[in-house]
């Protein structure tokens, strides 16, 4: 996934936000915090409309790559028949052990993402559109 990072400043203090690792990685009451502390400076105010507007982007990628791991699972998982040698059966197992914990990975990384929608969703309200 493409990686976007955007300036905040504050004072003498600069921020730099790598979107949209940030918002997956960090908890959602340090968004909200980081919003409400930035969101005070008026030169943040273009930084907040980039970061506002990207949040569409990174859902729509999230859904995508979980999407294709899905695909992906769906066309190579393959049955460990008992007519092969124990050492095929083991890396048909382990193959398709990897296609799964991939599509589990994608999932849970998009539903993170998901729970933070209504959030930036209310901040966007609050003090972007004012």
């Amino acid at each position: 996934m493409i990686q976007k990072s955007i300036l905040f400043k504050k004072g003498d203090c600069r921020i730099s936000l790598n979107i949209p690792d940030a918002l997956e990685y960090m908890p959602v009451k340090n968004v909200k915090k980081f919003c409400k502390d930035m969101i005070s400076e008026v030169e943040n105010d273009e930084s907040f409309r980039e970061f506002f507007s990207y949040i569409p982007e990174i859902e729509e990628k999230l859904k995508q790559e979980w999407d294709e791991a899905s695909l992906k699972y769906q066309r190579e998982y393959r049955l460990p028949d008992n007519g092969r040698d124990k050492l095929e059966r083991d890396k048909i197992r382990t193959k398709n052990k990897r296609l799964l914990d991939k599509v589990k990975a994608a999932k849970a990384r998009y539903e993170r993402f998901e729970k933070r929608i209504p959030l930036l969703n209310e901040l966007k309200e609050q003090y972007v559109l004012m």
